[in-house]
Formats: C-alpha cells, sequence, structure tokens
C-alpha cells in the first residue's frame, strides 16, 4: 500500500510542475542545455536538469523526498516539449514517474 501511496504522490508532483511550466509564458519556457555525445557533438535532445526537490508526510513516512527534474526541448520555432521526471526511493530500491506534453506558442 506504501508503495502505492508514494506512487500516487509522485504522480501529483509531476502533474502539478507540469501545469506550472505549460502556465509560463512561451519565452519565458527555457529550453536546456543540449547533451554531448562521446565527441563532443551535441544532439537534439537536452538533458535533465534538477528541478525541485519536494519533501512530503505520508501516513507513517515523515519527510519522504521526490526529486523532480525536467526537460525541455525546441521542437520548432512554435513548439517545445516538456517532460518531468519524479523519482524517490523506498527501502532501497529506485523508483520513477515521468511524463511528457507539448507546448505551442500562443
Amino acid at each position: 500500500n506504501i508503495k502505492n501511496l508514494l506512487r500516487d504522490e509522485a504522480v501529483n508532483i509531476a502533474e502539478q510542475r507540469m501545469t506550472e511550466l505549460r502556465n509560463l509564458p512561451f519565452t519565458s519556457t527555457v529550453t536546456n542545455p543540449a547533451l554531448n555525445d562521446t565527441n563532443g557533438v551535441a544532439n537534439s535532445l537536452g538533458a535533465f536538469v534538477a528541478d525541485t526537490t519536494v519533501l512530503r508526510n505520508l501516513r507513517n513516512v515523515q519527510q519522504m523526498p521526490f526529486v523532480s527534474t525536467k526537460r525541455i526541448d525546441d521542437l520548432s520555432a512554435d513548439n517545445k516539449q516538456i517532460e518531468i521526471n519524479v523519482s524517490w526511493t523506498w527501502k532501497g530500491e529506485a523508483f520513477s514517474h515521468q511524463i511528457t506534453s507539448l507546448k505551442r506558442m500562443e
């Protein structure tokens, strides 16, 4: 039951962060720096960057940390892709939840 509760909380955190980013003006949604391959050449996708750590009290679990990272990529001049990844650890096992959305220039 606790695993399900933690997953549900991660889903809520991811949706909250996505809503916040989608509500920013298009020009304020900054694209992440590109990742480099082994030859130092940038690829088309940005790196996931640290976004925020959220602490939640759930049942008998106090101050459970959920780490949110984000990646924002330009798909075209007026389209961006936003990805949010929320990760957490429970009893030594790593878990994560990821969502993706598109943002268009208005």
